[in-house]
This record gives structure tokens, C-alpha cells and sequence, in this order.
């Protein structure tokens, strides 16, 4: 099953905010069949491009290669490597904030 074909059952506690049930995919692409307003608009390519230049994805690390680069050094220099666990990564952090 695709998450976005299940079924979201009618919720009584949510009937005041306007969460409405369906399947999420029918929802997005046929608002109108729901009752709800399509704002979905065409846009130029050229636009989606410079918006991708202006607004890079963060890197999986979450933060540019170059902070990700000094932030390794860091680590390394102190005898610590990038951490594993939540436990490790909060250590990590407590120490890069000293450093810093």
C-alpha cells in the first residue's frame, strides 16, 4: 500500500477544524470533489529552477559541507567522531558548542 492511498476516517473531535476523510492523494489532486478550493497553479520552469539556485536542500548532514567539514575537524581534533546515537550526538553537540 502507498501511505498517501489510505483512508483517513471522519474524526467527531475534528469536525470544528476542517479535516475532512478521504484518501490524502484524492484529496490533494480533486480537492474539489471534497468541497475544498484547488490552489494548486502552474508555475515556469525557469522560476523553479532559480528558486533551487536561491534555496539549496540541506545536505544530508543537515547544514553545508563546509560547517559539516570544520565541525568534523573539531571533532576529530578533540578525539570524538561523528556520533551514532542520540546519547553520543547531544555529547557532540555540548562539546562543538564549547569549541565554538
Amino acid at each position: 500500500m502507498e501511505w498517501n492511498n489510505h483512508y483517513i476516517r471522519a474524526q467527531r473531535r475534528y469536525d470544528d477544524d476542517g479535516s475532512l476523510p478521504g484518501k490524502p492523494d484524492m484529496m490533494f489532486f480533486h480537492p474539489e470533489i471534497f468541497g475544498a478550493v484547488d490552489y494548486k497553479f502552474p508555475v515556469d520552469i525557469c522560476d523553479v529552477l532559480e528558486f533551487q539556485r536561491l534555496f539549496p536542500s540541506p545536505s544530508q548532514r543537515g547544514c553545508c559541507e563546509d560547517y559539516a567539514a570544520y565541525f568534523d575537524h573539531l571533532l576529530l581534533d578533540g578525539g570524538r567522531t561523528v556520533p551514532q546515537t542520540i546519547e553520543k550526538a547531544i555529547e557532540a553537540l555540548n562539546y562543538l558548542v564549547e569549541k565554538l
